[in-house]
């Protein structure tokens, strides 16, 4: 089940809890995602989605994915959680986020992922929305209200 990145669900990650990007293809693209298998999952050449927890500071909880990626860094990791059937992503590249991009919500948010096939653990707090600044250094955005 061949899907687009911004297509995934939390559904999805119950169904099958690892995606990864395949290799570019004829029917593929850089934002095309499928389901991984175990031995997909362990391959270190591959690009990997793993499910995620994120508990903000009110202890609401939520499910999403994030990047497995070492070094934990926020530009690697990516978050992604759903909320109210939306998926908010915390980071925007290249971009500063626009006030009417992001979402009022109570920070910090915890963030771990699960243990699937082996995957070790990544723990990671969000302090806000994130970008790479043009000194190319990662930048934390809060909501102002």
């Amino acid at each position: 089940m061949q899907k687009q990145i911004w297509e995934l669900t939390e559904n999805d990650f119950n169904l099958n809890p690892v995606w990864y990007f395949p290799i570019e293809g004829e029917d593929t693209d850089e934002a095309t995602v499928l389901p991984a298998s175990e031995a997909e999952a362990t391959n270190i050449n591959n690009m990997l989605l793993v499910p995620a927890y994120f508990v903000d500071s009110a202890s609401n909880e939520c499910k999403g994915y994030i990047y497995w990626s070492k070094p934990e860094l926020i530009e690697n990791l990516q978050p992604c959680m759903f909320s109210a059937g939306e998926a908010i992503s915390f980071w925007f590249g290249l971009s500063e986020p626009e006030e009417n991009e992001i979402k009022t919500l109570n920070f910090p948010i915890s963030v771990r992922s699960a243990v699937v096939f082996g995957l070790k653990q990544i723990n990671i707090e969000l302090e806000g929305y994130y970008y790479i600044n043009q000194a190319g250094k990662a930048v934390t955005v809060r909501p102002t209200s």
